[in-house]
């Protein structure tokens, strides 16, 4: 294991639980820490059975019986409630950055996409909301959202610990995550277009005329994989994305989104884009807007910063990278974008970066990506 890398992965270390009675239909995964215990009560409150965490890989409670919600479990233990329908799944992938640790996790009711991550102290996702994350989607025929396959799962997800996404399979190394998933559409099936309760939209300026979801079933066709890298080229802060989405039907057009991430405005505020030519970072619209310039958004004090680029990038290939501020969700959202007109059957293949520190830091990084 290279010296600056620590990996845990907790995926198959988990347990999860089937209860019933007070807690009927609902599934559990358990992250273990501190601890390792967690107590099961029958429907007389009385303690039956305490269970040292030792890598079950499943435990069945017979009827009447359940896990205790109140002081079931000890300090230092999480119960996550999961109807995901995927196996319980988490990573937690440790890289140090010099002498400060990154901490990056992925949790089943994203099925795999990036739910947390941690540095010096900074949350950088804001994941309050069910498709707020580090994430991947497209949308077909100019349809928006009506007609757009999600990592995360669907909208009607939030706020269950579910996601309609399938996660295929996982695997890790010590410096990288790679996860596959059918995605779910963000509307379910022929659902009408509602950004708010009872407020029924077109779906875009495109398709006055729609406004219910495109979609005849809730899963998609469309299966996404990624691997992301960490340390590449040798830079520890900077992390490469390589995701292929694989489409099982036609469509006049298909809108890319790789890298959807979602950070917390009271954090990161200040965006700029990287002109090469200049050499010189400018200052850029809240949005929403996709230009060609890498993009970094970071707090105003500069001690916390994020961007994002790709190695295509100068290239051939098109890469745009967009950026919106959120002002009423209190999140800006930065990504990876492209398009393909028309969008036969088959494989998709795109590569980007984010880079992680301060602005000097994260700016470091972007010039060494451009100048390669």
């Amino acid at each position: 294991m290279p010296r600056n890398t620590a990996i845990a992965i907790v995926a198959t270390a988990f347990f999860w639980l089937w209860a019933s009675h007070a807690d009927a239909g609902m599934r559990y995964c358990v992250k273990p820490g501190g601890e390792r215990y967690i107590v099961v009560q029958n429907s007389n409150d009385k303690v039956v059975r305490t269970l040292a965490w030792n890598g079950l890989s499943a435990l069945n409670l017979p009827p009447g019986y359940r896990v205790a919600r109140s002081d079931g479990y000890k300090a230092g233990m999480t119960l996550l409630p999961n109807n995901t329908g995927n196996p319980c799944f988490s990573i937690q992938l440790d890289w140090m950055i010099g002498a400060d640790k990154l901490v990056v996790d992925a949790d089943d009711w994203f099925a795999g996409a990036i739910s947390s991550i941690w540095f010096r102290g900074v949350q950088y996702l804001d994941n309050s909301v069910h498709g707020r994350s580090m994430g991947a989607a497209v949308t077909f025929d100019r349809y928006g959202e009506c007609f757009n396959p999600t990592l995360d799962g669907s909208g009607r997800d939030d706020g269950h610990y579910r996601t309609t996404s399938k996660l295929l399979s996982w695997k890790t190394t010590p410096d990288s995550l790679s996860t596959t998933t059918q995605m779910a559409y963000w509307f379910p099936a022929r659902s009408p277009h509602q950004i708010k309760p009872g407020d029924i939209t077109p779906c875009t300026r495109e398709h006055p005329e729609q406004r219910t979801a495109v979609n005849s079933t809730d899963l998609s066709d469309v299966i996404f994989s990624w691997t992301q890298t960490f340390g590449y080229r040798g830079v520890a802060n900077a992390v490469s994305v390589e995701g292929t989405y694989s489409i099982g039907s036609p469509h006049q057009r298909a809108d890319f989104e790789m890298l959807a991430t979602y950070l917390p405005l009271g954090t990161f505020s200040v965006l700029e884009a990287f002109d090469p030519k200049e050499g010189e970072f400018h200052p850029l619209s809240d949005g929403p807007g996709i230009q060609s310039f890498p993009e970094v958004v970071s707090s105003k004090d500069g001690m916390s910063a994020f961007g994002i680029t790709s190695p295509l990038f100068p290239g051939k290939e098109h890469i745009g990278f967009g950026r919106q501020r959120f002002s009423a969700a209190h999140v800006m959202k930065l990504n990876c974008v492209t398009h393909v007109s028309p969008a036969p059957a088959g494989r998709y293949a795109f590569n980007c970066l984010w880079a992680i520190g301060t602005r000097l830091e994260v700016e470091r990084a972007i010039r060494d990506f451009t100048a390669k």
